[in-house]
This record gives structure tokens, sequence and C-alpha cells, in this order.
């Protein structure tokens, strides 16, 4: 058999790192706990313009990308893409804060707050395919939690428990600035895809969760009684935006 289909890899870089914090803020009264997290994963593409693990001509690619760029200039439109070799990644941070307070004997709440947010890079370059810098896109995601609990015991038969809850999700893609994805076969034995991948010009979801649950149970002898409501609201419109012009295929 002919040719390889990869290169050996290089070096990854993967490292993450944290804190965390916690004590009274009042002694036996209140008290809090906080933490963060970082994490960071890259690794080199090895299908970046004219790798040898590359099925798509390094010639011919700079070549068609030369002249898309003089085309879009005789039209009054300045193109800037280019055929990027940077490191794939994800990164990520997370983060929350918890309070804790003892209110009485009867009566104990607590609230927190936590966020996960989140970058990968997708639709890079393999060996099939070479992708210009901005057909590349970062997928985006960022989630903030929020939770109030109170918990209450009026007496030995009777206590209560009631929580509520706001989760907020934003999802999106961040292609680079806009043109026309423009996607031409057999430029040597692959594809060569330049402009915004067609579905993240301005692709987005954006989600709100309420959730509110209230439980009042009574200890009746050896019989335990529970009535409660748990109700949960959803909100999630979604923008979805496609560009005007369908995606140019030109075979060579």
């Amino acid at each position: 058999m002919n040719g390889k289909s990869s290169d050996k890899y290089e070096k990854q870089s993967e490292y993450q790192t944290g804190v965390t914090l916690g004590g009274p803020i009042i002694e036996n009264k209140l008290f809090f706990f906080a933490n963060y997290e970082k994490a960071n994963k890259s690794n080199p593409n090895a299908y970046g313009l004219g790798a040898t693990a590359s099925k798509v001509n390094a010639t011919n690619a700079q070549r068609i990308m030369e002249t898309i760029k003089k085309m879009a200039e005789e039209q009054g439109v300045t193109y800037n893409g280019s055929f990027s070799d940077s490191d794939i990644y994800t990164k990520s941070d997370k983060a929350g804060v918890k309070f804790d307070w003892n209110i009485n004997d009867k009566h104990k709440a607590a609230v927190r707050w936590s966020l996960v947010s989140a970058k990968q890079l997708n639709s890079s370059s393999n060996a099939s395919n070479l992708n210009s810098s901005d057909y590349s896109y970062d997928f985006v995601s960022k989630t903030n939690t929020f939770i109030a609990e109170l918990q209450s015991r009026f007496s030995d038969q009777l206590s209560n428990e009631f929580c509520a809850s706001y989760v907020c999700v934003r999802d999106q893609r961040d292609p680079g600035d806009p043109f026309p994805m423009i996607s031409i076969s057999n430029v040597g034995d692959g594809t060569l895809n330049i402009g915004n991948e067609r579905s993240s010009m301005a692709n987005q979801l954006n989600q709100d969760i309420w959730s509110i649950t209230d439980n009042l149970t009574w200890y009746k002898g050896a019989h335990t009684l529970t009535f409660g409501t748990h109700n949960e609201f959803y909100k999630f419109p979604i923008f979805l935006y496609r560009m005007l012009m369908e995606p140019i295929t030109i075979v060579v």
C-alpha cells in the first residue's frame, strides 16, 4: 500500500488547575464555599497546508486561495481567509459559590451558583479536507445555574423542603468574518473548503429553565405522607440563520 494516513503526533498539551476555599462567615450560623477550575487541552493539527498526511495538493490550494481573494477584491470585498495550522483545542472554566445559613433551630437555607464556560475548535482540516481559517469555528457554551433551598422542620411530625432554580444556557458558533462557503473537489486527492461553514454563520441556542419544587412531609406513626409540587418552565428560542447564498461547489 502506498502512502500513509497520518504522521506521528507531535507533543500534546493538557493541564487542569483549580482552587477551593471555604469556612464560616458567622460561627455556627453562616458558611461559604467557593471553587474555580481551569482546563486546557490542545494538540497540533497534522493536516495543515503542505502536511504530508494531507491529500490536498498544497500548490493548487494556495493558487485557488489567491484567485478567490482576487475575485472578491474585484467585487469590492476584502477576504482575509488563510490556511491556518493553529492547534486544535478544548478549553473550559468552571466556578461555583455556595452559602449555607442556619437561620434557627427550625429553618436552614442554602444558595448556590455555578458556571461552566467552554470553548472548542471545530471543523479543522483532516486528511481529505483542507479548511480555511474562517471555515473552522469555535463552539462556545456557557451555563449559569442558580439554586435556592429552604428546609424547615415545624415539629417532630411535620417538615418542608422548598427548592427553586434557574439555569441559563447559551450555545453559539463563532466563525470568522462572513464569506460564502466555497467547496472545491479534486484538489489533488482531497477537497478544499473556503469561507464560513454554511451552518455556522449565526447559529445559536439560548435556553432558560426555571423549576420550583415544594414538598411537605407528614410523619404519622408508621406512615410517611408527602404532599408537594414540581414545576418546570422552559424557554428556548432558536436563532438559526443560513447564508442567503447556497454554498458554491466546484469540481476541478
